[in-house]
Formats: C-alpha cells, structure tokens, sequence
C-alpha cells in the first residue's frame, strides 16, 4: 500500500513538474528515476549477499566451537 502511495506521489509530481519545467525535464526525470531504481535493486541485492555471509559465518563459527569441543574431548 505504502509502495503504491509513493508511485502516485511521483507519477504526480512527475506530470505538474512536466507541466511547468523545461523541455529536458522528463529526460532528467527518467535518468534520476532509473538511478534510484538501479541503486535499491543492488541495496537489495547486497543485503541478501550480506545475510548469506552472516549466517556462514555462523556456521563455520559452530563447526569451529564443536571441532574443538571434540578435540578437548579426547585429551
């Protein structure tokens, strides 16, 4: 719902701007827009990146912490 507001909020913005703006303003408009597009996309990108290594991480913590629980245990 929220994502939907915002898509209005622009589309209106876009169209009064267009209205008042310079003749270039819709080129610039779209090379900003797809901007931001490209920038959330790879945001989302890297957080999925990000989780995935945390969550290794984790486990190769796990294993480490049993490798040695394992190996105190035989001494």
């Amino acid at each position: 719902k929220k994502g939907k507001h915002i898509l209005n909020l622009t589309k209106h913005y876009f169209r009064t701007t267009c209205s008042y703006a310079h003749p270039s303003f819709p080129d610039h408009f779209l090379m900003i827009l797809s901007s931001h597009w490209a920038y959330l996309k790879e945001a989302s990108k890297m957080q999925a990146y990000q989780d995935i290594k945390a969550k290794e991480e984790q486990e190769l913590q796990h294993i480490q912490a049993r490798s040695k629980e394992q190996l105190n245990s035989y001494t």
